[in-house]
């Protein structure tokens, strides 16, 4: 009884602790809400007559997207952390702003390349606004290269990247998955896309590079070199870096093997290259990567 007693004693204690902790909690809250709150799309008039960028946001329907607080900072981090735990790279309020239309206007190659790698649409469909305040005029697509471009030409503020930024578009521009991302995919996230069953032959277009091209051409580093490891045809040595759905199947396949071999007639003497043929050959021949049955 006097143990239970002290248990609730405890519970008590905490509870009251958690009720005092309570005012500095709603304030913190308050504060992270008003600072997010704050953000406004940039409002910046183009001088060529043809329209103007996209209005503010007046209703500040852009604060409920935590990315746009991370992107108009340059906060990296906070960017990729935030992509890891699946924000959605392309919300956008009604003016069509996205985290990475900020980038390109305000130059930041860093989370650029983060929000691309993590599928961050490249065109952007904006909401036009003439030149009396709220008169909506019309929807205007625009892509990530032209952005910068026009950007540049309007004398924004910039950290000095959008040069560079400019660079990188061009040269990624036909990169459509996140294994097109060498250079800042982790290990971890490469081999999750591996299991997950993702092409290393998808291509953009006819002439566009594949993720397994990029690692040929490219093989320092260790995410190519699991790239070029995955490309090759089912082993024990490559079994952990197949598809989830492909590993299954590989391990039914072995059992089956297994148990044919146990039903041979002088199975002692022919079970060891019974299953030296079935594992070099009969295993990664039923194994079609990609469009195989392991990997459907």
């Amino acid at each position: 009884m006097r143990r239970c007693g002290g248990v609730v004693i405890t519970v008590v204690q905490h509870a009251i602790s958690a009720l005092r902790l309570a005012p500095v909690l709603l304030c913190t809250m308050d504060t992270l809400s008003a600072a997010v709150t704050d953000i406004m799309v940039m409002d910046v008039k183009a001088g060529d007559g043809e329209g103007g960028s996209p209005a503010p946001c007046h209703d500040c329907a852009c604060a409920r997207f935590p990315l746009y607080r991370g992107c108009l900072d340059g906060h990296a981090e906070c960017v990729d952390a935030l992509c890891r735990v699946g924000s959605d790279v392309n919300a956008a309020p009604p003016s069509g702003v996205t985290p990475l239309f900020i980038c390109c206007q305000l130059g930041h190659l860093r989370i650029a390349k983060s929000l691309s790698m993590y599928g961050a649409s490249r065109h952007f469909e904006l909401t036009e606004f003439g030149n009396i305040a709220g008169l909506r005029r019309r929807r205007r697509i625009r892509t990530a290269e032209e952005q910068v471009r026009l950007s540049e030409e309007q004398g924004l503020a910039s950290d000095g990247e959008r040069p560079a930024l400019l660079e990188w578009l061009i040269e990624s521009r036909d990169w459509c998955t996140p294994l097109h991302h060498l250079e800042l995919l982790s290990y971890a996230r490469a081999l999750a896309q591996l299991h997950a069953g993702a092409s290393l032959h998808v291509r953009a277009h006819d002439e566009a590079p594949s993720p397994l091209d990029m690692a040929r051409a490219r093989p320092d580093g260790p995410v190519a070199q699991l790239l070029l490891r995955a490309s090759q045809p089912w082993s024990p040595a490559t079994h952990s870096i197949y598809p989830l759905e492909a590993q299954r199947f590989a391990r039914t396949l072995l059992w089956l093997g297994v148990g044919l071999a146990a039903s041979l007639p002088d199975k002692d003497a022919s079970f060891v290259p019974w299953m030296d043929v079935w594992l070099e050959f009969v295993v990664p021949a039923a194994i079609e990567w990609e469009s195989g049955r392991g990997c459907s």
